[in-house]
């Protein structure tokens, strides 16, 4: 097996380079990032986060503007709670079309917003 990085005289690793490899390896990071739908470096999006894009918003910023929420809850009492903990538009938006009813758990909310409305 061969590796590209540079070992020391006891054999290990040498984890210094010119930092090209690290500034690209960041970036590739980033681009899959926002290929998913995660923080596409957008001020609103850092902000409270969410997708930058007007999709549906990414599930786990969605549920962490959720938390404390009392199960079962309402479609009007999760907007509430979303809109105390700062989330953005995308995420309202989203809790805004959900059908009324009650929602048992997480997982029934994220369902909720997950499918195509």
């Amino acid at each position: 097996m061969t590796t590209n990085a540079k070992q020391d005289k006891n054999g290990k690793n040498d984890d210094k380079n010119d930092g090209k490899n690290n500034e690209n390896d960041k970036k590739d990071r980033k681009d899959k990032n926002e290929e998913r739908g995660g923080k596409g470096g957008g001020a609103e999006t850092e902000r409270a986060g969410g997708s930058s894009e007007g999709n549906r918003p990414n599930p786990i910023d969605l549920q962490r503007h959720l938390k404390g929420v009392d199960y079962p809850a309402t479609r009007d009492e999760l907007v509430s709670k979303a809109r105390e903990a700062g989330a953005n538009e995308d995420i309202l938006r989203a809790l805004e079309g959900i059908p009324e009813r009650d929602y048992e758990d997480p997982a029934q909310v994220s369902e909720a917003v997950g499918k195509d409305r």
